[in-house]
């Protein structure tokens, strides 16, 4: 799983790009390695994913990703990401939480 922020600019090859066209070119790059003819990663990104059932929200969904991964790879730039209420963490800082380390 890659998670970051979405719409936050950053320079990526001299050129203002938001950290979702990152997270793709990560995705497109880490699914693209392979040993002994298969492939090693199969990378989860927000914006790639199927809809979810609707039995959860979108937080729910994110969390129930980060606890399926077995690896969680966190584009943070101190931004912490859109909150469920006023006063909440974010949803960057809630799946660092649950990462375990």
């Amino acid at each position: 799983m890659i998670s970051s922020r979405c719409d936050d600019p950053i320079m990526l090859g001299g050129v203002e790009q938001k950290l979702s066209d990152l997270r793709r070119k990560l995705k497109q790059e880490l699914e693209g390695v392979s040993l002994l003819g298969s492939q090693l990663f199969d990378v989860w990104i927000n914006e790639e994913a199927a809809s979810a059932e609707g039995d959860q929200d979108s937080w729910e969904h994110c969390m129930d990703q980060v606890q399926k991964a077995d690896i969680v790879l966190v584009l943070y730039n101190g931004n912490s990401g859109w909150a469920k209420a006023d006063g909440d963490i974010g949803i960057c800082h809630a799946e660092l939480q649950i990462v375990p380390v």
